[in-house]
């Protein structure tokens, strides 16, 4: 093993940290052959929590099978790097680094990487896709630099959904809504929202394995509706916009998601698919009419800012 250790860490000898650790949580950054740095965690993950740190379950076969090795060498607060000679480490990082950069871009991403933590890297652009893809077919020795910040313990660590087994997932989905919604009264919509979204993904997990569909889905459109929801009230309109559609692709009379995707709608200024939610909803719920009203006329004076602002533009061309 080929390590330069470039801050010393301190604390618990790797000996003893790592006797009973469950998760690392740490910072990395990938350089090519050249010196030249390929990847860094304050980029690549910056949009996972916290930003820029990466964390990682121990034990679970990650793609990179060596940085499990490498990193039970290290203390808590340690800097090291670790010079790889063998050209397989490299491509198995490329996955991992087009993982992350994937997930960035709000782009699907193929496939599964292992056992990472909490993605929820920067991207990077067309230059740079183009040096993973050189690095897939010609591949080359990378140097990998680790910052240690902490590890985690059984008792400390909360399991991921796609660890759990089925009776878990099926216990688990509750209480992920529950806390949700406790922590949505709260005014907590962010945290509501994180944990809308892990009920969502125990349910889509039971749903596959054939469990219960018709409960499921029943339980899934209240959910979507709700995490629409809290995306409103955190002025993401593009994201509850689509999570009151996928409600309801289950539920096409669901009232709550039509009137989530016509409130999102409004801000988005989608005219037409604005005023067909909220003229559906009316026709489902009379009761609604005066919140209704509110909402056209909102989205009649957006169209009015919206053509004088044009106007203005256009006076100044001429």
């Amino acid at each position: 093993m080929d390590k330069c250790v470039i801050q010393k860490g301190t604390g618990v000898k790797p000996a003893f940290l790592w006797n009973d650790a469950a998760e690392a949580v740490f910072k990395f950054r990938v350089f090519r052959d050249t010196g030249e740095i390929l990847d860094d965690s304050a980029d690549l993950c910056a949009k996972m929590d916290p930003p820029g740190v990466f964390q990682m379950l121990l034990g679970k076969k990650f793609k990179v099978e060596r940085w499990d090795v490498w990193l039970k060498t290290m203390q808590v607060g340690e800097t090291a790097r670790f010079a790889s000679s063998d050209t397989n480490d490299c491509i198995q990082y490329t996955a991992v680094s087009k993982a992350l950069r994937d997930m960035n871009a709000g782009r699907k991403v193929g496939g599964c990487m292992g056992a990472m933590v909490g993605a929820h890297g920067h991207s990077h652009g067309d230059s740079i896709e183009d040096e993973i893809q050189t690095l897939i077919k010609n591949p080359e020795e990378l140097t990998f630099e680790f910052t240690l910040i902490g590890v985690k313990s059984p008792e400390n660590h909360e399991k991921e959904v796609w660890t759990m087994n089925k009776d878990e997932q099926k216990e688990a989905h509750p209480k992920f809504k529950k806390d949700g919604n406790d922590l949505f009264k709260a005014g907590d919509y962010h945290m509501a929202g994180e944990n809308y979204e892990k009920a969502l993904k125990c349910i889509d997990l039971l749903i596959s394995a054939g469990k219960d569909r018709e409960s499921l889905l029943s339980e899934k459109v209240k959910i979507l509706s709700n995490l629409s929801e809290c995306l409103i009230r955190l002025s993401r309109w593009r994201e509850a916009e689509k999570r009151a559609t996928e409600a309801l692709e289950i539920d096409s009379v669901n009232t709550k998601a039509i009137w989530r995707r016509g409130r999102s709608r409004v801000q988005l200024m989608e005219i037409s698919g604005a005023k067909s939610d909220l003229e559906h909803l009316l026709s489902l719920e009379p009761t609604m009419k005066a919140k209704v009203a509110a909402e056209l006329v909102k989205l009649q004076n957006s169209m009015a800012e919206r053509d004088n602002s044009m106007k203005s533009g256009l006076s100044r061309m001429f």
